[in-house]
């Protein structure tokens, strides 16, 4: 569904908004934390009626679970599934009360949040000296 674009900075913009969600307590600041990196993520083309589908399934159900609501209301309709799913996608950077507030994300979409994961841990990687902003389990 979502890519990370790979702006210039990125892998330090991404360690930066990681470091700081610690910070943040509640899914409003944690949405207005992330939304930097929203504003650099690109919806891939869908050519197949399939690829379609699969989009049309993926923002059901981000649009389902229980934060996207606070999180559209907080930063606003065009941001709004981009923020869910990098919130998502670095779930395991949150402490567990955070984790919470986030609640689940229903459906089909674990593969495309496992990709977009796996970019933005690479690029934290790339930026973050090891140990010094450890995932929380």
């Amino acid at each position: 569904m979502r890519r990370a674009a790979g702006p210039t900075g990125g892998p330090a913009r991404v360690a930066t908004v990681i470091h700081a969600l610690h910070r943040r307590l509640c899914r409003a600041s944690l949405a207005r934390a992330v939304l930097p990196l929203a504003l650099h993520l690109e919806i891939r083309g869908t050519a197949t009626a399939a690829h379609q589908d699969a989009l049309m399934m993926a923002r059901t159900a981000l649009r389902s679970s229980s934060a996207y609501p606070r999180i559209q209301q907080e930063i606003g309709l065009e941001h709004a599934e981009a923020v869910t799913i990098l919130l998502f996608a670095i779930s395991d950077y949150l402490k567990p009360s955070q984790r919470d507030q986030l609640g689940t994300l229903p459906g089909p979409i674990t593969g495309e949040l496992s990709n977009l994961h796996a970019q933005l841990a690479a690029l934290s990687d790339i930026a973050t000296p090891a140990g010094s902003t450890p995932r929380t389990q």
